[in-house]
């Protein structure tokens, strides 16, 4: 679906909830959207972005509309673009667009492009008015990854079931498939392969589809008020494709990705002016990059079958405070592996912990400032794409980001 198919998707939309409002009541409908422009810097190392020099490459765009049919029913939709470094190129992407039924509390089902309930924060993290920090912790919402484990088209069933003293538990279980426009945690891995035989190549084209993926969460709202400890998972099968040209020729590979479990494990509290958070992520995938030109001494040039698994971990604890109307504080430390067997190892390449500290600043109803300086040690997250030469990287670093959004 292109950019103008999607806006006028959601026109459509607009126009038909409108449409529907004599039904319904207008108070029924919602409309809101938001708009955020930010700025990053590190010391060293390019990360996420061009970022050595500073970059201005970070840009949001998000706006959605629902509408309450009848008590039980509703539908709505959002379109969301971004410019993150080569990330988005302001492309306008349905987020998520779905028909929801509540035949009761316990019990509701959803059905169209749907958000993966996936940690406490995957369902709102395009949503900056709902959090205190600039940047996620990439140990668990990894920007890389975003469209692999965003949403699908599927069908979802979800409930909240009470259990007398013992509090409440909150479950989701969803089964589809997705077009995947963008996903660099697997144009990377075409880098490394690459990489590995002596040459980048530009590349001409990505795409790539989960065939499949199911997922599920349960959380459980605990008797002490404000505690929700729970976790959450996902398994897909996928399959990309990605052309390079190189000096002779169009160079087109594939991969094959098994998504055996991608699983968070989360807890929350909030008492007061606090909110604390942690939560722990694993992922176990197994990839094949069939048919690699290798070239082999006193052979020739061969095609050989390269596995690029990824075992990757992290966690992080992440705490703020809302001070008054007009300031919260927050802070988390992020510690990621890029392969957990190696979490030990202690090397620059192995890990990599980002000590975050934000002020968000609640300047009007509808204007917020945010600032982010980040202290981080290790190399373990920097993608070889915006760092080609390992020899040039820094093990301790430091970042700092400014971000304003306007919503209504």
């Amino acid at each position: 679906m292109t950019s103008a198919h999607k806006s006028t998707f959601m026109a459509v939309l607009a126009a038909l909830l409108l449409g529907l409002a004599p039904q319904i009541g207008a108070q029924d409908i919602a409309i809101h959207g938001a708009m955020s422009q930010s700025f990053m810097q590190t010391s060293d190392n390019n990360y996420l972005v061009e970022s050595e020099d500073g970059s201005f490459s970070i840009f949001e765009m998000v706006l959605n509309t629902t509408a309450n049919i009848d008590a039980k029913t509703r539908i709505g939709a959002q379109i969301y673009g971004r410019e993150f470094g080569h990330l988005g190129n302001n492309h306008m992407l349905v987020d998520w667009a779905f028909g929801d039924y509540r035949w009761r509390n316990w019990m509701g089902f959803r059905a169209g492009r749907i958000k993966f309930s996936l940690g406490l924060y995957n369902t709102t993290r395009d949503i900056d008015m709902v959090r205190n920090s600039i940047l996620m912790p990439q140990s668990v919402y990894t920007e890389d990854f975003r469209n692999v484990s965003n949403a699908f088209h599927g069908f979802e069933i979800y409930g909240s079931v009470p259990v007398d003293r013992l509090g409440s538990f909150e479950y989701h279980a969803s089964l589809g498939s997705a077009e995947v426009d963008e996903a660099y945690f697997l144009h990377d891995v075409f880098i490394k392969v690459l990489a590995a035989g002596g040459q980048i190549p530009p590349s001409l084209g990505f795409e790539a589809n989960l065939d499949w993926a199911y997922s599920g969460s349960l959380y459980w709202n605990t008797p002490w008020e404000g505690l929700k400890i729970g976790g959450s998972f996902v398994t897909s099968d996928l399959y990309a494709e990605e052309s390079f040209a190189t000096p002779t020729a169009t160079l087109d590979m594939s991969l094959d990705m098994d998504l055996k479990k991608l699983y968070v494990l989360s807890a929350e509290y909030m008492r007061d002016r606090w909110t604390f958070a942690a939560e722990f992520q694993r992922l176990f995938v197994d990839i094949v990059v069939p048919d690699v030109p290798v070239f082999v001494p006193d052979v020739g040039v061969v095609l050989m079958d390269i596995p690029a698994d990824d075992r990757r971990g992290g966690y992080y604890g992440q705490a703020t405070y809302r001070a008054s109307d007009l300031l919260e504080l927050g802070i988390y430390l992020s510690v990621f592996h890029p392969d957990w067997s190696q979490r030990k190892v202690g090397t620059a390449e192995t890990e990599q912990k980002d000590t975050a500290l934000t002020a968000r600043f609640d300047l009007t109803d509808s204007w917020l400032m945010k600032v982010e300086y980040h202290i981080i040690d290790g190399t373990g997250d920097l993608p070889e794409r915006l760092n080609p030469d390992p020899s040039q990287l820094v093990k301790s670093w430091s970042m700092i980001a400014v971000k304003s959004t306007f919503y209504f």
